[in-house]
């Protein structure tokens, strides 16, 4: 297209906007399952109207123009994903109403990419509300949980340290058993929760440089704690300097609280090895995490491991921090993997980048 078609064009568009916006507000109110505010609607689609016939003749083409036009769409009169069509096809029609032939089909292209990447830019947008709403519910679902379970849990408690009178060993014995099943719906909604959260992070990871040997110490003074009121040891054991890494250090550190949490799940009371290497394979830097229960495992060869899947981890455990763990590991371009120990059980070693790369997936 010639500069001069391409300004007769424009003129032709620009001179057709208010009828277009106009188009645009009639459909956006009849695929609207809602009254919508006419006024505030209409001065919004004007806006959107004038990038829009912007895109259509600008010399480049800018995507995520389009696409924040499809995002802006998200917030007007509760619009769907099965109305983002009906809504194409008369943009296209209102477009293209009184150009000619000629001008058809030089603007067909860009047109078709537009409405293309608006599309692209509605479901991404639709897409972030649903689970920021997701997460909020679950939240708030998590809260109105706790409250009655904290209550059963507490009072359960009271009674058996005889506070309120002396109990009987069956009393004692069904008490214990209510005591100990609302701490595990607890831990399961704190979890569930915590999954939630942590796949809306997975959104944004922030990629830093940290200090591996850095990592595993916070990593201790975090669980320690908690693996001692279970009457675990914990035991760490680094082979070499670990040196830096650069990459997400909250995934990078929650899959090695994960693995921790895992392996004491059914475990008696007794010591647990953490140990982590830093070690060259085909050329690719990893930062190998091993967690055991028998020391003798840690001299585990590493060939010949099958990485356990999500699905096998799911039917194995129904261990949703683990899951995660996995799941975080995977998205990093590692795995986690499982080696049978010595004096049986198993013991689980992660390998993770030890500098990783996120793509944009948008």
């Amino acid at each position: 297209m010639s500069s001069v078609e391409q300004s007769e064009l424009r003129n032709s568009l620009q001179s057709r906007r208010t009828e277009i916006a106009d188009k645009w507000y009639t459909m956006v109110s009849q695929v609207s399952p809602l009254p919508i505010e006419s006024g505030k609607v209409r001065v919004h689609l004007a806006l959107l109207t004038d990038q829009f016939l912007e895109l259509l003749v600008a010399e480049t083409f800018e995507c995520d123009v389009a696409r924040d036009i499809g995002a802006n769409l998200y917030a007007l009169g509760d619009t769907q994903p099965e109305d983002i069509a009906k809504i194409q096809q008369g943009l296209a029609e209102q477009v293209t109403d009184t150009l000619s032939a000629v001008q058809i089909a030089a603007l067909q292209p860009r047109l078709i990419a537009v409405l293309s990447e608006m599309a692209i830019g509605f479901l991404a947008e639709k897409s972030r509300q649903t689970t920021r709403f997701n997460t909020a519910a679950i939240s708030k679902m998590g809260h109105d949980l706790k409250t009655p379970i904290n209550s059963i849990t507490g009072f359960s408690r009271v009674m058996l340290k005889g506070i309120d009178g002396p109990i009987t060993e069956f009393q004692q014995q069904d008490l214990t058993s209510i005591y100990n099943a609302g701490k595990l719906l607890l831990d399961m909604i704190n979890e569930l929760t915590q999954v939630r959260k942590n796949d809306e992070e997975k959104q944004t990871v922030h990629l830093e440089t940290f200090d591996a040997a850095a990592l595993f110490g916070d990593v201790v003074t975090t669980v320690q704690p908690l693996l001692a009121e279970q009457g675990h040891v914990l035991s760490l054991r680094m082979a070499g300097d670990l040196g830096v890494m650069y990459g997400p250090l909250s995934q990078v550190r929650w899959i090695v609280i994960s693995m921790l949490l895992h392996a004491v799940r059914d475990m008696e009371p007794g010591t647990l090895w953490l140990s982590a290497s830093r070690e060259m394979v085909r050329g690719k830097d990893w930062l190998f995490v091993q967690v055991a229960r028998n020391a003798a495992s840690l001299s585990v060869e590493l060939a010949g491991l099958e990485p356990q899947t999500e699905e096998a981890m799911r039917e194995s455990a129904k261990d949703l921090a683990m899951i995660t763990g996995q799941r975080f590991c995977q998205d990093l371009g590692g795995d986690i993997m499982v080696a049978q120990e010595d004096a049986g059980g198993v013991a689980l070693i992660a390998r993770i980048p030890a500098k990783i790369v996120i793509e944009d997936s948008v």
